[in-house]
C-alpha cells in the first residue's frame, strides 16, 4: 500500500470535497514509489500543465490545488521526472505553513513530500492533522505506509489499528497482513490476502492484493506460487505499474530476461523501467543496452545537479548489475537504506556487499533485519 495508490483515493476524496473520512468504494492503494498512476504522452507531444507560480497557486481553492498536485505527481511518476512534483509544492505552498489547513491540501503535501522522500515533514503534517481529526482514513494509510517503509512496524501496526476503528475493514486486514508478512508471518498473512481476495471482485483490488501476495511469497522463497500471483495481479489491471516492476525483478533474479521484457514493454521508460530493461538487454548481449544505458547515465547525472537522492536505489541497481562496479554500488545501497528500508532496499545491500566481499556490510543489513523485525529468504540467501 503505497504512493500512487494512495494518489487514486486521494483523488476520489478530493473530487467527493473531502467531506468525511470514510470512502465508499474501494480505493486502490499504493505498492512502491515506482508504480504508474497512467500513461501519458511524450513531453513533446503535449501541452504544458497550467500551472503557474506563487500567485496562481493562491487563488486556487485547497481542493483546486490539491487536484492539480495528484495530477503533477502522477506526471512525475509516469515520466521519471521530479520537476512536476516540485510544481505541486509550489501549488500547495499557501496551505504548507497551516496547521489549520483542509485536509485535501495537507494529505496532498504528505504524499508529495513522501514522494520526494522528505518522509519527516510528511509525517509530522499527517500526525498533526490526525490529532484534530482522527477520522482521517487517508492520512492513517499514508502514515502507515511510511512508517513501514522505514522499518517502523510498530508504528505501522499503530496506523493500521486505526484503521480497524474506523471500520475501514478491507484496508485495515490488508494493512495488518502487510506488517506480519514483512515479519515472517507468511501463513497468516497468505491467508488474510486470501480471504480478501475471495471477498472482493474489483479489479484494481484484486490487483493490489494479488501484488501483496505475490511479494509474501518472494520473501518466504516461493519463486513459482510469487510468479502466479504477480501474473494474477497484472491479468486483474493489465500494465499496472508496480506489479510489472516487481514480476521483473521476480524473472530478472531467475534469468528470464525476455519474459522480463515482456512484462515492461508496456511501461513508460522511468528510471525504475529503464534499469531493469538495460539489465535485460545487457545480459542478451543486445546492442541497444549501450544506448539505453547511456540514457541513464544523463539522467543521473541530471539528479545529482539538482542533489535528489531519491535516485539513490536505483542507481545502486545500475551499478552493481550494469556497471559491474560492486564497492561504488555499495556506497549506493547504503545512502538508500539510510532513507528508506524496504525489503528491496536491504537486498539491495546484501547483494552489493556480497558483491564487494564486504564482510562488515553484510553483517550490517544482517542486524538491520533484526532490528526491524523483516524476515525475508531472499536476504538470507544473499548473506550466506
Amino acid at each position: 500500500m503505497r504512493l500512487l495508490h494512495c494518489l487514486r483515493w486521494l483523488a476520489l476524496l478530493v473530487a467527493a470535497g473531502f467531506a468525511t473520512g470514510t470512502a465508499s468504494t474501494a480505493p486502490l492503494l499504493p505498492r512502491d514509489d515506482a508504480e504508474v498512476v497512467e500513461k501519458l504522452p511524450q513531453r513533446s507531444a503535449r501541452a504544458p500543465v497550467a500551472v503557474a507560480g506563487a500567485s496562481a497557486a493562491a487563488a486556487l481553492s485547497a481542493a483546486d490545488a490539491a487536484t492539480q498536485a495528484i495530477a503533477l505527481l502522477a506526471r512525475s511518476r509516469a515520466e521519471g521526472d521530479p520537476r512536476p512534483a516540485g510544481r505541486a509544492l509550489t501549488l500547495l505552498r499557501p496551505w504548507s505553513q497551516d496547521p489549520n489547513a483542509p485536509a485535501a491540501a495537507i494529505v496532498a503535501l504528505a504524499t508529495v513530500e513522501q514522494y520526494l522522500h522528505d518522509f519527516d515533514n510528511a509525517i509530522k503534517r499527517l500526525e498533526a492533522l490526525v490529532a484534530r481529526d482522527a477520522a482521517q482514513q487517508q492520512a492513517w494509510l499514508t502514515l502507515a505506509t511510511i512508517h513501514r517503509l522505514q522499518g517502523r512496524y510498530e508504528m505501522s501496526d499503530k496506523a493500521c489499528a486505526q484503521l480497524a476503528q474506523l471500520r475501514a475493514a478491507l484496508h485495515a486486514t490488508a494493512c495488518v497482513a502487510e506488517n506480519d508478512a514483512l515479519r515472517g508471518r507468511h501463513d497468516l498473512a497468505r491467508r488474510s490476502f486470501e480471504n480478501l481476495l475471495a471477498q472482493t471482485s474489483d479489479a484494481g483490488t484484486r490487483s493490489w492484493l494479488f501484488t501483496s501476495l505475490g511479494e509474501l511469497e518472494q520473501r518466504a522463497g516461493r519463486a513459482d506460487a510469487a510468479e502466479r500471483a504477480l501474473r494474477a495481479a497484472l491479468a486483474a489491471t493489465p500494465g499496472d505499474g508496480y506489479a510489472s516492476l516487481v514480476l521483473a525483478d521476480q524473472l530478472l533474479a531467475r534469468r528470464k530476461f525476455e519474459d522480463a521484457l515482456r512484462v515492461l514493454a508496456s511501461q513508460p521508460r522511468s528510471d525504475s523501467v529503464l534499469v531493469r530493461v538495460v539489465r535485460a538487454n545487457q545480459a542478451l548481449g543486445r546492442p541497444e543496452a549501450s544506448t539505453e544505458a547511456a540514457q541513464l547515465r544523463e539522467r543521473f547525472a541530471d539528479a545529482a545537479l539538482r542533489a535528489d537522492a531519491a535516485h539513490a536505489r536505483e542507481i545502486a541497481m545500475f551499478v552493481l548489475h550494469v556497471d559491474g562496479d560492486a564497492q561504488r554500488a555499495l556506497q549506493l545501497a547504503k545512502t538508500n537504506l539510510r532513507v528508506q528500508k524496504e525489503p528491496v532496499d536491504l537486498l539491495l545491500m546484501a547483494q552489493t556487499a556480497r558483491a564487494a566481499g564486504d564482510a562488515a556490510a553484510q553483517a550490517e543489513v544482517r542486524q538491520l533485519a533484526v532490528t526491524i523485525g523483516m524476515v525475508d529468504r531472499r536476504l538470507d540467501d544473499a548473506l550466506r
